[in-house]
């Protein structure tokens, strides 16, 4: 809800790729750079496998965290320092990775851009 409450608020929808299901949508401050990001329709991960969120700004990647489930719900909120004074471009996506291994190049499965 505090990220909800600041004045400069950004919200981007996140798509479901490759026929997936899923969707959701995140809000972020770039004055705070505080973010909170939900999505419906993954799947529980299995065992040694976890969803990630990634940002990408001005081609660096950043890591911002792995997602919980409550139910069918999957969230992620805190801070994102990458998002400090951002104002279009970013993209951020989920990807299912294995809990120990590289993520980078995992397949996305939701995106969405900051237009």
């Amino acid at each position: 809800l505090a990220v909800a409450g600041q004045p400069d608020t950004q919200q981007v929808a996140l798509a479901g790729v490759n026929h997936s299901g899923a969707n959701g949508s995140l809000i972020f401050s770039p004055s705070s750079a505080d973010l909170a990001v939900v999505a419906t329709g993954l799947k529980l991960p299995p065992a040694g496998y976890e969803y990630r969120c990634w940002v990408s700004v001005d081609g660096s990647r950043q890591r911002i965290g792995k997602m919980y489930f409550s139910e069918d719900l999957a969230y992620w909120v805190g801070p994102v320092p990458a998002l400090s004074g951002v104002s279009s471009g970013a993209t951020f996506w989920e990807a299912l990775v294995g809990a120990q291994g590289p993520t980078l190049d995992a397949d996305q499965s939701l995106l969405g851009q900051l237009c």
